[in-house]
């Protein structure tokens, strides 16, 4: 029989923080990549993106857990259906 061992997310799973590109590079018009800053973007299962960034500095991949990591909503979360780009509201898990 296997024991339960207590560990940390950083010693089992790939944590990639999030980081806004510049205000420039977002628009609504949905050129690029679909951004993502935090949990109004959450769905029940999957984000619904409302903003794209043409300067994507950090992405999460299809199937990544996204977490929130500011303020009263640090730890809701969603699954990437497809690559976003992640700004730092978010971190996401692999």
């Amino acid at each position: 029989m296997t024991e339960w061992k207590e560990t940390t997310s950083v010693e089992i799973a790939e944590i990639e923080m999030g980081q806004s590109p510049s205000g420039e590079t977002c628009n609504t018009i949905g050129d690029a990549i679909a951004l993502l800053n935090g949990p109004t973007e959450f769905g029940l299962k999957n984000p619904k993106a409302v903003q794209f960034t043409t300067d994507s500095k950090r992405k999460c991949r299809p199937l990544d857990i996204l977490f929130c990591v500011r303020g009263s909503t640090t730890g809701r979360m969603n699954w990437a259906d497809k690559e976003y780009s992640i700004g730092r509201g978010l971190a996401a898990s692999s």
